[in-house]
C-alpha cells in the first residue's frame, strides 16, 4: 500500500514537471519572439539619438519598460498610426498585428524571459543618426546645413526664424529621398526646408541670415511683423520640399527614378521654430539628400490640396464653412489659405475647412502629409472621379499634432483628368479639446503652435512628364 502511494505521488510530480516545462516553452522569449517585432516596428524611433524617450534595442533596455510596453501596444497607442484602416493601403503602415500584440502581452505575463542569445536577430543598421538611412541602405549622398550655428537664448518666445544656404550644384539634381535633421532636438520644435531665391538686392551674412537691400534683417525681432492672419505667402518660385515636424522628418519618392528637383544656383531656406530650454544652446540644422540614379528622373511634386497644382492653375478652390457655431455644417465661401482664414471663434467645437483641387491632366499620387496645429481634430482626402463616383483615399479620424506621419501609398494611384481631390478637416477650439491652450481666445492663421494652419499635402507626379512612358516626351519644367 505504501509503495503504491509513492508510485502515484511520483507520477503526479513527473506530470506536474512536464506541464511546467511545456508551459515554460510556450511563453514567448525576448530574443526569439519579441525582439523581431521591436526591430521591425519600433526601433526606428526607439534608439539612441532619435525622438523616442527610450531605446528598445536590447533586452536590458526593454525589460524595465515591459509593462508600459504591453499597455501601449494593447491600447494601440504605439506604434503611432493615424489612418483609418478601412481606407487605403500604405507602404509605411507600422501598426502591429493582433498576433504581434498577443506575443508581447504573453511575454510580459509570462515573466519576460530573455531566451537563448543565439536566437537574437541582427539589429537594424544605424547610419549616424539619419532616421531614413536604414531604409535607404546608406547615409545621404549630400548634406546641406545652416551656414553657421545659431545661438538660442535661455528664455523667451522666438518667432519663426529663417536661415539660408546656397545650393552648390552646377546643374539641377533630383532626390529620391529627403530628410530634415535638427542639429539640436531639444531646441527645434519644427522646421521647413524650401528651395528659394533671395529677394532683389538682398544678401546673406556669415550665418546665413537675410539682410534686405535697405539694410534691415529678416530675423530682426524689432522688424515690424504682420499681425496673425496676415502671414506672407510663398513667392512664386518658392517650393517647400521637406519638413521636420513631430513624428515626421523624411519623405521618400517611392521609386529610385522619381525625385524632388533641387535647382542649381538657388538657396535652401531653413524656416525654424525654436523653443528655449532654460539654458543658452546652439543649433545647426541640415537636410540630407539621396540622389536618383544617374540624375535621370521624373519630377516629384508636393502641394497642398486647395492650392494650385502645376496641372491645375486657376482651377482650384479653397473654402471654409462658416456661420454661428450651431450652423458650421452650412454655407461656404471661397478664397485662399492665409488670405481667407478668419479668426476661429472661441468655444467652437466643430469648425470645418474644405479644400478642393481639380485635376486637368493625369497625375500619379504617391502619398499624403497632414498639417494642422493644436485645434486640429480630423482630416480626410476624397477622390471624385469624372463619372461622379467618390472614394476616400485617406481618413485620419483622430489627428495627433505630435505624430504628423507621411502616409505613403502601398501602390501609387493613377488619377485621371477630370477628377477632383477634396480635403475636409475639422477643428475644435473648445474645452473638450484637451490639447487646446486657450479655448476662450480667437485663433488666427499663423506660425506658432497655438495659432492654426490647414495644409493637406499630397505628393504626386505628372504623367506627361514620365520619360519612360511609351511614346511620351518629357514636358518642359513647370515653374510655380
Amino acid at each position: 500500500m505504501v509503495r503504491t502511494v509513492c508510485v502515484s505521488l511520483g507520477l503526479v510530480v513527473a506530470l506536474a514537471g512536464a506541464r511546467a516545462a511545456q508551459a515554460a516553452e510556450s511563453v514567448p522569449t525576448f530574443t526569439k519572439d519579441v525582439a523581431p517585432i521591436l526591430f521591425a516596428k519600433c526601433v526606428s524611433c526607439h534608439r539612441p539619438g532619435e525622438v523616442a524617450p527610450m531605446s528598445l534595442l536590447t533586452y536590458e533596455q526593454v525589460r524595465p519598460w515591459a509593462k508600459a510596453l504591453r499597455s501601449k501596444v494593447t491600447s494601440r497607442e504605439m506604434p503611432p498610426w493615424g489612418a483609418d484602416p478601412r481606407f487605403g493601403k500604405f507602404a509605411n503602415d507600422n501598426t502591429l498585428t493582433d498576433d504581434q500584440i498577443k506575443t508581447i502581452s504573453a511575454w510580459v505575463e509570462g515573466g519576460t524571459p530573455r531566451g537563448n542569445d543565439a536566437d537574437m536577430p541582427k539589429p537594424p543598421a544605424i547610419f549616424n543618426g539619419w532616421s531614413a538611412a536604414a531604409a535607404a541602405g546608406s547615409e545621404p549622398d549630400y548634406v546641406i546645413e545652416m551656414m553657421a550655428p545659431f545661438k538660442v537664448p535661455a528664455e523667451g518666445e522666438l518667432p519663426n526664424l529663417n536661415f539660408y544656404a546656397p545650393i552648390p550644384f552646377k546643374e539641377d539634381r533630383f532626390t529620391r529621398l529627403l530628410e530634415a535633421r535638427p542639429g539640436n532636438r531639444s531646441l527645434v520644435h519644427h522646421f521647413t526646408v524650401q528651395v528659394t531665391d533671395l529677394p532683389e538686392g538682398a544678401r546673406l551674412d556669415e550665418g546665413g541670415e537675410l539682410i534686405y537691400a535697405d539694410g534691415t534683417r529678416q530675423n530682426d525681432p524689432n522688424r515690424p511683423r504682420r499681425r496673425p492672419g496676415q502671414q506672407p505667402r510663398l513667392r512664386l518660385n518658392d517650393k517647400q520640399i521637406v519638413d521636420y515636424v513631430p513624428g515626421r522628418s523624411a519623405i521618400p519618392s517611392h521609386s529610385p527614378d522619381i525625385g524632388f528637383r533641387i535647382p542649381a544656383g538657388k538657396y535652401i531656406n531653413f524656416g525654424i521654430h525654436y523653443q528655449p530650454t532654460g539654458r543658452p544652446e546652439t543649433d545647426q540644422s541640415k537636410v540630407g539628400m539621396w540622389f536618383t540614379k544617374n540624375n535621370a528622373v521624373q519630377e516629384l511634386y508636393r502641394e497642398s490640396v486647395g492650392t494650385p497644382l502645376p496641372t491645375s492653375l486657376d482651377k482650384t478652390e479653397f473654402y471654409r464653412v462658416e456661420g454661428k457655431p450651431e450652423q458650421f455644417d452650412r454655407g461656404v465661401t471661397f478664397g485662399r489659405h492665409e488670405d481667407n482664414w478668419p479668426p476661429l471663434a472661441p468655444f467652437v467645437e466643430n469648425y470645418t475647412v474644405v479644400g478642393a483641387t481639380a485635376i486637368i491632366e493625369p497625375i500619379t499620387l504617391y502619398g499624403f502629409t497632414p498639417h494642422m496645429h493644436l485645434r486640429g481634430k480630423d482630416m480626410r482626402w476624397v477622390l471624385t472621379l469624372p463619372d461622379g463616383s467618390e472614394e476616400t483615399l485617406l481618413n485620419i479620424p483622430k489627428y495627433e499634432f505630435n505624430w504628423q506621419t507621411y502616409y505613403e501609398l502601398q501602390q501609387p494611384r493613377k488619377i485621371p483628368a477630370g477628377s477632383t481631390i477634396t480635403n475636409v478637416a475639422h477643428y475644435s477650439n473648445s474645452p473638450r479639446n484637451k490639447y487646446n491652450p486657450a479655448p476662450d481666445k480667437e485663433v488666427y492663421w499663423s506660425e506658432q503652435s497655438w495659432d492654426e494652419m490647414y495644409l493637406p499635402y499630397i505628393t504626386y507626379t505628372i504623367d506627361s512628364e514620365n520619360p519612360n512612358a511609351k511614346g511620351a516626351t518629357r514636358a518642359p519644367t513647370r515653374q510655380r
